[in-house]
């Protein structure tokens, strides 16, 4: 029978140096917490965007959804939209990340079929065939094979 161990949290005894210095989501939520009123809601505001802006988009939208779900009318929108705007600016890094990622495989994958065809030509002409066939079948250029036999 497995034991499992747990220490108790209790929120309100955490300071709020201690949260802020942990910097994740969690002690983000904690944070919050500890502000239900709406002026204290309104100061932490800046600084839980501080502590989660480091998180992946994916806990960002579901911190995103429980921060509206808890705090619906204490806050108005437009501190919900400094959450909603973090959550935006992950999402079109996360988008940026992607296509740079894409198009440096693409790139990767095209210069292996040139090295690729570079290579064939080196074992053609190693086999004796002209440059005009080693041209139609790799479609490499002229000088491109030229200078392999060199």
């Amino acid at each position: 029978i497995p034991s499992f161990e747990y220490y108790k949290i209790i929120q309100k005894d955490i300071p709020d140096e201690v949260l802020l210095k942990i910097h994740n989501l969690a002690s983000a939520i904690i944070y919050l917490e500890k502000k239900r009123d709406e002026k204290g809601l309104k100061e932490a505001i800046d600084r839980v965007v501080e502590l989660i802006k480091k998180e992946s988009i994916i806990d960002i939208r579901m911190f995103t959804i429980w921060f509206k779900k808890m705090f619906k009318q204490k806050v108005e929108e437009e501190e919900v939209e400094k959450i909603n705007n973090l959550m935006e600016v992950k999402s079109m890094l996360t988008l940026v990340a992607e296509k740079i990622e894409q198009k440096g495989i693409q790139k990767g994958i095209q210069k292996g079929a040139i090295e690729g065809k570079i290579e064939d030509a080196k074992r053609m002409l190693e086999k004796g065939f002209n440059i005009e066939t080693i041209i139609d079948i790799t479609r490499l250029p002229k000088e491109k094979i030229e200078n392999l036999r060199r």
